[in-house]
């Protein structure tokens, strides 16, 4: 008996950072995020949107891109890691829900590099997420549902 195996197609994970705010008061944002475009189509889908909204464009900087299938876990890991750096702008754009203040750039980027090297075994030997959330984000069949957008 032969069973069907469907493979995930890849997304690219990337973190962006962002220079945010009028020319006298700049502040360093983190985009984290994922999408299954290419990266330069993104970032300019995501400056064109602040614009809309804000009407000035961020400097933009691409820090780390990378495809994985586990895409989903790694977003969610790094999103729930940092959670306490969330930051939510006043007004609502492409992606306003992902970016993140005062985290340290260096740690931010070391823990993309190790989560992207293996992340399924990366998160569950990390203490970041309940064991019920490890089930839950490596895709354990008998867990529940997240209410987690990316």
């Amino acid at each position: 008996m032969a069973f069907l195996t469907v493979k995930k197609k890849p997304a690219i994970v990337y973190i962006l950072k962002l220079y945010v705010g009028p020319k006298d008061d700049v502040q360093l944002t983190y985009k984290i995020g994922i999408t299954t475009r290419p990266i330069e189509e993104r970032v300019v889908e995501i400056t064109t949107d602040w614009y809309k909204k804000y009407r000035y464009f961020p400097r933009v900087e691409t820090k780390r891109f990378k495809k994985t299938t586990e895409y989903f876990q790694v977003e969610t890991y790094i999103h729930r890691k940092y959670k306490e750096y969330q930051w939510i702008p006043d007004k609502k754009c492409d992606g306003s829900t992902e970016l993140f203040r005062g985290i340290d750039e260096d740690e931010l980027l070391e823990v993309y590099e190790e989560i992207m090297k293996d992340p399924i075994g990366y998160m569950e030997a990390s203490s970041v997420c309940k064991s019920t959330d490890k089930d839950e984000i490596s895709g354990n069949p008998d867990a529940t549902k997240m209410g987690i957008s990316g």
